[in-house]
């Protein structure tokens, strides 16, 4: 009975988005455990302090600033000779998350700071183009990565980051469980025998495009600016975020001209 099927694939569909629905708004405004048992977070509305590690030394701190507004700094970041001549193809940044004057981080944030890449190559192609105003110069297009040389070494560019934006999941809100309705964990790590948890703080990588992709010079004395930016998530985001991650994690993988 296809009249009978149609409407029943209808109210599945209906009561699908319903549900997702309902879950949304349980992410993006999570109802308050009440009791003793309730799981609280361990950063509400204090202050805190930041620092940035880099080959387990720390480069930069923000001591006493807000956890509750943007904020931006310019990092002037060490890279190592043997980054710079690709010998070691990354370098980790770790942003550590405390509670101000707190002697232990709540979380901390990595990510890679440069990547190397193929450089490509680009030939002329001799495409009729029969379009009013054309430019007189072929056009370009890519072939791929350059070749090996006589001596089977393939060039390569190093690339670093100039920016890096990390993520803060603002939500004090009592947690009757470690984990939301869709199975994301409320926080970044948990005290079970405190019935605490840290909230979940992130290195974003997925608004990096190729123009903050930079060639790194080879110049070992120099530093690299990078410009850290701090901003505040709710944890539906995040949810979105990690199942945009996995969906790209199981895709076949392309060239990209950002750093990982």
């Amino acid at each position: 009975m296809p009249g009978a099927c149609g409407t029943i694939g209808l109210a599945l569909t209906v009561l699908y988005v319903a549900y997702m629905a309902a879950m949304a708004h349980e992410m993006a405004y999570p109802r308050a455990c009440k009791g003793h048992g309730c799981y609280q977070a361990l950063l509400t509305d204090q202050r805190v302090d930041l620092r940035l590690v880099v080959g387990g030394a720390e480069v930069w701190q923000a001591l006493n600033v807000s956890a509750d507004e943007q904020l931006d700094f310019k990092v002037e970041l060490p890279v190592p000779p043997e980054v710079r001549r690709g010998t070691v193809d990354h370098l980790t940044v770790e942003l550590y998350l405390a509670v101000h004057g707190a002697t232990h981080a709540l979380a901390v944030a990595r990510a890679n700071a440069v990547k190397r890449m193929l450089p490509r190559v680009h030939e002329a192609s001799m495409l009729l183009d029969g379009g009013a105003g054309a430019s007189n110069e072929p056009p370009v297009k890519d072939v791929g990565p350059a070749a090996p040389d006589h001596e089977g070494k393939v060039p390569h560019y190093v690339y670093a980051r100039s920016r890096l934006d990390v993520r803060l999941v603002r939500d004090w809100t009592p947690h009757r469980s470690v984990y939301h309705v869709d199975g994301v964990p409320v926080g970044s790590s948990f005290d079970h025998h405190a019935r605490r948890y840290a909230p979940h703080w992130y290195a974003d990588s997925f608004p990096l495009l190729s123009k903050h992709a930079l060639p790194l010079s080879s110049d070992e004395v120099a530093t690299l600016t990078l410009t850290l930016t701090l901003t505040l998530t709710l944890p539906l985001t995040l949810t979105l975020i990690l199942t945009l991650t996995l969906t790209l994690t199981r895709a076949a993988p392309t060239r990209r001209c950002t750093c990982a």
